[in-house]
């Protein structure tokens, strides 16, 4: 039997999906605390970067997944879907940094994950492109054959 393909657009949070300079700024402010930065009761302040939201519209609309792989750590997740599902972003799947792999550097976790995906036996992953705005993960991704576009310079169109 034939694995069903499924076309994949891959999308970073913070910085990328969403702009998260509240909690940014107060991370700064206390000293380098990540536990503010990865708080899960300041991301009702993030916003949502519009140009990328309009991208991952657009390809959901042409029946591309959306999926949402982001290094905040899985304490965020219900959090993080809550802001996903208030700001009405598209998304099939959604994963998190779980604890075990806190120290990872998020480059290497990602590719890891994805090369997870990738031996899937029951469907055939085709990673169209993916979303991100950290040059060590966009570099990762080019150097595994996946297409990037920088977060950073969508928003200079």
């Amino acid at each position: 039997m034939e694995k069903k393909i499924r076309n994949i657009i891959i999308c970073d949070l913070d910085d990328t999906l969403a702009n998260h300079e509240i909690r940014n700024r107060l991370y700064h402010r206390s000293g380098g605390n990540y536990d503010i930065l990865f708080s899960p009761e300041l991301v009702v302040f993030d916003t949502v970067n519009e140009r990328v939201k309009l991208l991952l519209d657009t390809f959901h609309d042409l029946d591309y997944e959306v999926f949402i792989l982001s290094a905040r750590p899985d304490s965020m997740l219900s959090a993080t879907e809550t802001w996903l599902n208030n700001n009405k972003i598209v998304y099939d799947n959604i994963k998190l940094k779980e604890k075990k792999n806190k120290y990872q550097l998020s480059a290497e976790w990602k590719v890891n994950y994805i090369k997870k995906l990738q031996k899937m036996p029951h469907f055939k992953i085709d990673i169209t492109f993916a979303i991100d705005d950290w040059p060590p993960v966009i570099k990762a991704f080019e150097e595994i054959g996946i297409k990037v576009l920088d977060a950073k310079k969508i928003n200079t169109i």
